[in-house]
């Protein structure tokens, strides 16, 4: 999901336009990715394979609850405090703290589900991401001043979602909920990585390496959360 932070726009001097230090900025944000990636899906594996691990965290609820409060701390950091967000080695520990918590929730997440549905769920997330990566950067539209837009619609969508949560277990409204949920997140993905590609209206400062790959794990995540939801029996 996409934020406002380290944002430049046409009045301001874009930091893209020296060609190396985009490539350099975009090489880090990936490779950065792709480690939160590859340590979320390793700890999803664990829950999935071994019914003894996802038993004992089902048992011991507790665990989830200080995994999501220390997620929303984490986040928040991130998210606030710049000079933290640019302080390394403080900020690839935050995130890496950040990406172990988000991959325990989702682990605990995948357990409730068949094997075979979190992995055809887990290569479709791949190829959505992967398409909508590709579009996103041939595409001459430029999708960031639906920012704003977006952030409202997704607001209104997190609160719709905590209503549904305990008043909507219809098995058509999950899916309504669950293609909703793709959507939105999806778009997120296409303007985040817009963002910084760069030369568009709106885009990330090259110092924002870990708030953009932070953006980009998000949107994946989430992609992923609502296509299991979508395409399970479960």
């Amino acid at each position: 999901m996409g934020t406002n932070f380290g944002m430049d726009d046409d009045d301001v001097e874009n930091p893209f336009k020296d060609q190396l230090t985009r490539k350099q900025f975009i090489r880090k944000v990936y490779l950065t990715l792709f480690m939160q990636l590859l340590l979320t899906s390793g700890i999803v594996a664990i829950f999935v394979c071994i019914d003894a691990v996802a038993f004992y965290v089902h048992e011991n609820y507790y665990l989830k609850w200080i995994a999501l409060g220390l997620e929303i701390v984490l986040i928040l950091v991130l998210i606030c405090c710049e000079s933290i967000r640019r302080s390394t080695p403080t900020n690839y520990i935050c995130l890496l703290l950040f990406t172990f918590c988000n991959g325990f929730l989702m682990g605990v997440m995948a357990s409730l589900y068949a094997p075979d549905e979190v992995l055809a769920s887990l290569g479709i997330t791949g190829a959505v991401v992967l398409a909508l990566t590709l579009f996103a950067m041939q595409m001459k539209i430029d999708f960031t001043p639906l920012y704003c837009i977006m952030l409202i619609i997704t607001v209104i969508f997190i609160l719709f979602s905590l209503v549904a949560m305990f008043f909507f277990q219809n098995r058509i409204l999950r899916i309504v909920y669950a293609a909703i949920g793709v959507t939105i997140f999806s778009i997120w993905l296409i303007i985040d990585t817009q963002m910084i590609m760069g030369g568009r209206r709106l885009s990330i400062d090259t110092d924002e390496y870990i708030f953009a790959a932070l953006q980009l794990y998000i949107d994946i995540v989430m992609i992923f959360q609502y296509i299991l939801i979508l395409f399970s029996d479960s």
